[in-house]
């Protein structure tokens, strides 16, 4: 029978210090997929001092010592740090540590102990934001400056927190820090690194490097360029991005919603938002679990944003953690909202998007949040396409919210459409009247992940009930044209005359008026009914 884990350490532990018989905690190393390689037993021995020991398995049981890395020693939770390409990361001294950082949802790593470094494979953190929090003692000091360089190397971003500022006892790391303030948040440790940091902000840093490649883009900005073959490329197992709001959005999905003024894109949007933020639904899509958003409003009135929030929490049956929905509005802000068209309004967002550890971003809309260049002008989309192609990279979703030009396509240089994943065109329905509120066709001008059903076009309508909650009604799109051209025909309007009114190609027309013909419901003129 196959000794599990646990027992092999309570038995090593115990065989190598007299009356341990249970370690303090057993850390398990795993490989990209999450499987296990080797684990690390941590004990104490009778003077206090700790026994730290890695344990392999050989056959059914056991054994200290670890496995063979030609490659250099896996980082501890490397499946998390897989699974969040890009993602900025903690990297702490001890198991412990990461474990602690992890438990209030930031992405933390380590190598083990001080002189793990040496052996250890760094390359997962290549090109990522890294926030070193060293020990506070002599080794850990080294230790993380020697990570330091080896992640400078590797194309990072690095932070390293100066441990003497932190008011920490001597060797204490960011377990006692946690200790010492034990209604911490994400948001706080970040506030702390930030303030004790022994180089710039990370958003500073990355509003840096998008004016050099502005400047120079020959300059890679630290980026490694690979080549492979299609043999490797067709050998790769390339993860398919986690759904948001399945299946429309994913993680590094950059979509846009857009439509004349009034038709309800921010109904729409803020539906999407609270569905991924609860874990719940909206229209036909589904979040499989609650995620971290970050709503960038740039005009709507504090009140009236507040009882549209209302009613869509009240119509929902999913409830969204308060943390879990973030919001920036004008009228909570001191001045305008900052330019996502500027190196410094990124900035400024940036940190926000940061403290919120969002995971989906919606700006509402791009008028009012990109300021600077010339709406028409493709030049001027450079520096925030640069901006959402960075946060694709760090695993993060973004829905821009715009507004119709006047032929109906989105307003401004098409140029903002060619790193898009989603296109969504919201358009009045033929027979609308105002008192109906919100109602849209909601059609796919782009969607590069969707087919089939998943990308045909529908309409959906907003009612809002006796109770102030938000109710959504939806129809096939295929189906209400058809019905649109029954009625239409009825009142005597040609066929050409109603695809000019619905807006439509003639020969769609043509294939419902033949189908109405043939069921009875269209009598064409000179016949009897």
């Amino acid at each position: 029978m196959m000794e599990t884990p646990r027992e092999a350490a309570r038995r090593l532990a115990h065989s190598a210090i007299r009356g341990a018989f249970k370690p303090e905690a057993l850390y398990t190393y795993t490989d990209e997929k999450g499987e296990a390689l080797y684990w690390r037993i941590r004990a104490r021995l009778p003077d206090g001092s700790k026994w730290i020991r890695p344990m392999r398995r050989s056959g059914v049981v056991c054994e200290l010592g670890e496995p063979e890395f030609p490659s250099g020693k896996p980082l501890y939770r490397l499946h998390e740090l897989a699974a969040r390409p890009g993602a900025p990361v903690w990297y702490v001294e001890g198991e412990n540590c990461a474990d602690a950082l992890a438990k209030l949802g930031l992405l933390a790593t380590t190598a083990g102990s001080t002189s793990s470094d040496e052996r250890a494979d760094f390359s997962p953190l290549a090109g990522r934001a890294v926030t070193i929090w060293p020990d506070h003692d002599a080794a850990g000091i080294g230790h993380a400056e020697r990570v330091a360089v080896k992640l400078r190397a590797l194309g990072c971003t690095v932070e390293l927190l100066d441990a003497r500022t932190l008011a920490l006892p001597e060797g204490g790391d960011c377990v006692d820090w946690i200790k010492a303030h034990p209604n911490a948040t994400a948001a706080d440790l970040i506030e702390t690194a930030q303030a004790n940091g022994k180089a710039p902000r990370l958003d500073v840093l990355a509003a840096l490097a998008i004016e050099r490649a502005r400047q120079a883009p020959q300059a890679a900005s630290g980026v490694t360029l690979r080549a492979v073959t299609l043999a490797e490329f067709l050998a790769m197992e390339i993860p398919v991005p986690e759904p948001l709001l399945a299946p429309l959005f994913t993680r590094q999905s950059l979509s846009l919603v857009y439509s004349w003024r009034g038709v309800g894109k921010t109904w729409f949007a803020l539906g999407c938002a609270y569905a991924v933020a609860s874990g719940g639904k909206f229209l036909r899509w589904k979040a499989p679990t609650p995620r971290r958003v970050l709503y960038l409003d740039g005009e709507m009135p504090a009140v009236a944003l507040q009882r549209r929030l209302a009613s869509i929490a009240a119509g929902s049956e999913a409830e969204a953690s308060p943390d879990f929905f973030r919001l920036v509005t004008p009228d909570l802000c001191s001045g305008l909202v900052p330019d996502l068209g500027s190196i410094e309004g990124q900035g400024a967002v940036d940190s926000l998007i940061k403290d919120a550890g969002a995971d989906f971003i919606v700006v509402d809309n791009l008028s009012c949040w990109v300021r600077s260049g010339v709406e028409n002008e493709a030049e001027s989309w450079r520096v925030m396409a640069e901006w959402l192609l960075r946060h694709r990279s760090d695993g993060r979703a973004i829905v821009l919210v715009h507004h119709a030009g006047k032929g109906g396509a989105q307003r401004g240089t098409s140029k903002k459409e060619d790193i898009l994943d989603v296109s969504l065109d919201l358009r009045r329905p033929p027979t609308y009247e105002p008192e109906q509120g919100a109602a849209f066709a909601v059609e796919f001008k782009k969607s590069r992940h969707l087919t089939g059903q998943d990308a045909e076009s529908f309409e959906a309508a907003l009612t809002i009930d006796e109770n102030g909650a938000a109710r959504w009604t939806m129809t096939a799109l295929k189906q209400s044209t058809y019905d649109r051209v029954v009625e239409l025909a009825g009142l005597g309007l040609s066929q050409k005359e109603i695809a000019e009114e619905l807006e439509i190609n003639k020969s769609n027309v043509s294939r419902h008026w033949r189908k109405a013909v043939e069921t009875g419901q269209v009598i064409p003129k000179g016949r009897d009914p």
